[in-house]
């Protein structure tokens, strides 16, 4: 595997030097451990694995698509956001809105907070829909998430009394999604 590679000639580096030894030494222990626990549905590890010191960006995103694939949605937030501007992939509006859309609908707000965003402003191939922002930034904004509340009271102003009521009723009838 490419990361363990690294990991070893990274280890032959920081032998060379007194103070980076042991520190290398437990790095290695980490990173081993990160790679079985992914390799055993661990999305947490493989998620710290697309973090960790890599000079080649498609393993990384890898492991942050096998995060994601696991469900956890802070990295379907992560993996929609790299899809939309294209970081470490080719960027690719269709595939963002849809780990945006999976991280929003396990009830993570950030992601909520964000699809209000793209909405509100009309990002990522998608035309400015403000009732679909408020929808998203309202779910955001109850959990006390503060941008959120912020983008909500912007946009409710702006929509119509019939528009915030079914708003309201689709809120009403949320249920969180597992993937």
């Amino acid at each position: 595997m490419a990361l363990e590679t690294l990991v070893k000639g990274r280890l032959l580096v920081a032998r060379d030097t007194p103070e980076g030894a042991a520190y290398e030494v437990a790095h290695e222990a980490l990173i081993r451990s990160w790679i079985h626990r992914a390799g055993q549905t661990d999305a947490l590890a493989a998620l710290c694995l697309s973090f960790s010191p890599n000079p080649n960006a498609g393993e990384s995103l890898a492991w942050l698509r096998r995060a994601a694939d696991l469900g956890l949605p802070d990295a379907q937030l992560l993996l929609g956001a790299d899809l939309e501007v294209g970081f470490k992939s080719p960027p690719n509006s269709h595939e963002a809105m849809r780990w945006y859309r999976k991280a929003a609908q396990a009830d993570f707000p950030f992601a909520q907070y964000e699809l209000g965003s793209i909405y509100s402003e009309g990002r990522a191939n998608q035309r400015q829909d403000l009732p679909e922002a408020y929808y998203w930034a309202t779910l955001a904004a109850r959990h006390q998430f503060q941008p959120a509340k912020e983008l909500a009271d912007t946009l409710r102003p702006q929509l119509t009394h019939d528009e915030r009521a079914r708003i309201d009723g689709r809120i009403k009838k949320w249920k969180r999604v597992v993937s």
